[in-house]
């Protein structure tokens, strides 16, 4: 083992939002917005179903998912950056190594908590570029 408390921080009630990445309330928010749009059609006009566009309710419904989604990896993101530091001195792959490198300038090394919006913001831009999976391609060949 790494050493570390059972919560996988330095020290007991330092660092645990690892665990937040779980959270069932995103999971649940998840589950409330892949019901298909097509479910919001309600027979109008004596009884029969009016052709409505549902497109642009979908349209909405899959931009909050996509950024609930990058939100998620983000903290997924963190969560696994601050497993591999931990595990140090362990010499992690070289993908893990490279997001490690991505990560480090603005998370820091683990230790006391710290205020998160600003650092899973910049976990979010990471995410959400194409720079860290270039470095990874670049890396270790195709991803795909």
């Amino acid at each position: 083992m790494c050493g570390c408390s059972p919560c996988g921080t330095p020290r007991r009630g330092t660092g645990a939002y690892g665990r937040v990445s779980r959270s069932s309330t995103v999971t649940f928010a998840y589950r409330r917005l892949a019901v298909p749009a097509s479910a919001d059609s309600l027979p109008t006009s004596g009884m029969q179903e009016d052709h409505v566009s549902m497109g642009w309710a979908a349209t909405k419904k899959l931009r909050t998912v996509l950024d609930n989604l990058t939100s998620l990896l983000a903290v997924e993101l963190i969560s696994a950056v601050r497993g591999l530091q931990l595990r140090g001195p362990l010499t992690p792959s070289p993908a893990g190594r490279l997001a490690i490198e991505a990560v480090a300038p603005f998370a820091g090394a683990p230790g006391p908590d710290v205020f998160l919006a600003p650092v899973l913001e910049k976990a979010r831009e990471v995410i959400a570029g194409r720079e860290l999976r270039a470095a990874i391609e670049a890396e270790i060949g195709s991803l795909r």
